[in-house]
C-alpha cells in the first residue's frame, strides 16, 4: 500500500510541477526583460476576442501581442492566439519578428 501511495503523490508532484501557465503579466514582462526582450508596451483591444486584458510590446526586432483569458476554455476559443500557456495567449508578427528573437520569445513564454 505505502507503494502506491508513494507513486500517487510522485505523480501529483509531478504534475503540479508540469501545469505551467501560473503566471501574472508583470511576471511574463520580467522573464522577457531578463531574456533581453524589452520593448514599448501599447494598450490593445482585448475585447473584440473576448479576452479580459491584453497588450502589445514592440521592440528593436519583435513584435508580439499577449492577450489573458478567464479560462482556458477562452483561450482556447482564441483563434488569433498562435502560442497558448495556461490563461495567456500570444500572437507573434511574423514579419516584424526576427528568427532569433522568436525564439527566445517563445521559449520563454512556455516555460513560465
Amino acid at each position: 500500500m505505502k507503494k502506491y501511495t508513494l507513486v500517487l503523490a510522485t505523480f501529483l508532484l509531478f504534475l503540479t510541477a508540469c501545469s505551467g501557465g501560473d503566471f501574472t503579466e508583470d511576471e511574463l514582462m520580467d522573464s522577457l526583460a531578463e531574456n533581453g526582450i524589452e520593448g514599448s508596451k501599447s494598450q490593445k483591444m482585448y475585447q473584440i476576442i473576448n479576452a479580459v486584458g491584453g497588450f502589445g510590446l514592440k521592440g528593436d526586432g519583435f513584435s508580439i501581442e499577449i492577450y489573458e483569458f478567464d479560462s482556458k476554455n477562452a483561450l482556447e476559443n482564441c483563434v488569433i492566439c498562435t502560442y497558448k500557456n495556461g490563461n495567456f495567449g500570444m500572437l507573434i508578427h511574423e514579419n516584424n519578428t526576427t528568427s532569433s528573437n522568436k525564439r527566445i520569445i517563445i521559449k520563454t513564454f512556455e516555460e513560465l
